[in-house]
């Protein structure tokens, strides 16, 4: 048997290291670099069982700094990745983590940059701002997941 389109590569906050109270923010606005390639931006409550997520797809243009705004309600359920059909909202008052994953099953290099992320309200995401991750070549054949 041969393992097909498998591996990923995040970056997450520390677990806990956030607290944030989201519950009356509408959106979160991320300002970024992109290459093209599709990412999941992930969010974790304290609420959430253990492989469960809150996650979104995006899309950044490559080569151009552009302003995604993600809304709250956009984000679903995920258990270890699958789709959660049961619709259970997010407990917004304690969010815990912070993620972006690139997962788009397309070997080869990437490259994503940071310069700001938000929410359309007066609250702030302390913790979120200057995430980067520099140019990383990533094939099947070198990744160990």
């Amino acid at each position: 048997m041969q393992a097909v389109k498998t591996g990923m590569c995040g970056i997450f906050s520390k677990p806990n290291s956030l607290a944030t109270d989201l519950e009356h923010v509408n959106s979160l606005r991320m300002k970024l670099l992109g290459d093209g390639r599709r990412y999941i931006v992930s969010l974790r409550s304290k609420a959430c069982r253990d492989g469960d997520f809150y996650q979104t797809v995006i899309k950044p243009p490559s080569g151009k700094w552009s302003e995604l705004t993600l809304p709250i309600d956009n984000f679903q359920l995920t258990h270890y990745g699958m789709i959660n059909t049961n619709t259970v909202l997010m407990d917004t008052r304690e969010v815990i983590t912070f993620g972006l994953t690139i997962q788009d099953s397309v070997e080869g290099p990437f490259s994503l940059k940071s310069a700001e992320t938000s929410q359309t309200s007066s609250l702030h995401l302390i913790g979120l701002c200057h995430l980067c991750t520099e140019r990383v070549a990533l094939s099947r054949s070198e990744s160990k997941f």
